[in-house]
């Protein structure tokens, strides 16, 4: 068992798109080159939200392919108690924490945050009443991308598993294609590479991930 588990998801973008590309040097020269690769892995539908809270819990808990994020008074199950990573963790005792880029504050369940890319869809953990929320990394499992450690000594205090969800700048989303593997591919190196190189020699691991291929259909809208 793994001390420290980083899940990193980035957006919309097929395998060929990312491994071989001279766009995403530090995904092929540095991860690729000292990790495993799994080529047998697919998103669950589209649009995207489906499949973050399919890979949090296992499930869509209804939001499917609407792409609209479940609030208060939207449906009567909101928000879920069904069961979910993060709750499962704490009741074995081990921990989880979620850090978001561009969330203004710890605990935040703002729908949309004006001056920022920060997007409340990718952000499962929010609409689960049997996970905290308080206000302070203690008694939360939202938090800012700017409470996630930079150095050894706070490496060592990560959760079991935290969940990484960069803003839609840096998560490879929005075209064009070529410019926005460059940015997320840097992002990841600038942010992340010193928790990898520690991870290595420290029981840990860093998963990257993508939520789902690239629609070049658009069948969907």
């Amino acid at each position: 068992m793994y001390d420290h588990v980083v899940i990193v998801i980035e957006e919309n973008k097929d395998f060929e798109q990312i491994i071989g590309s001279p766009h995403a040097p530090y995904f092929n020269q540095v991860l690729k080159a000292g990790g495993a690769c799994f080529t047998r892995m697919f998103g669950e539908e589209h649009h995207s939200q489906g499949n973050y809270f399919w890979l949090f819990s296992g499930d869509n808990q209804g939001v499917a392919f609407f792409d609209k994020v479940p609030e208060p008074g939207s449906r009567p199950d909101f928000p879920f108690t069904t069961g979910n990573l993060g709750h499962q963790l704490l009741a074995k005792g081990l921990s989880f924490k979620g850090y978001s880029e561009g969330l203004p504050a710890i605990g935040c369940t703002d729908k949309t945050v004006k001056a920022s890319h920060y997007a409340r869809k990718h952000v499962p953990w929010i609409s689960f009443a049997n996970l905290p929320n308080g206000s302070t990394a203690a008694d939360s499992v939202n938090l800012r991308f700017s409470d996630f450690p930079t150095d050894a000594k706070g490496f060592a205090t990560l959760p079991t598993i935290a969940f990484v969800i960069p803003d839609l700048t840096h998560d490879m989303h929005d075209p064009p294609l070529e410019e926005s593997i460059e940015k997320g591919d840097a992002w990841v190196k600038e942010k992340l590479d010193a928790y990898y190189q520690w991870a290595k020699g420290h029981n840990s691991l860093l998963i990257i991930t993508f939520d789902e291929s690239d629609d070049k259909s658009n069948i969907y809208g």
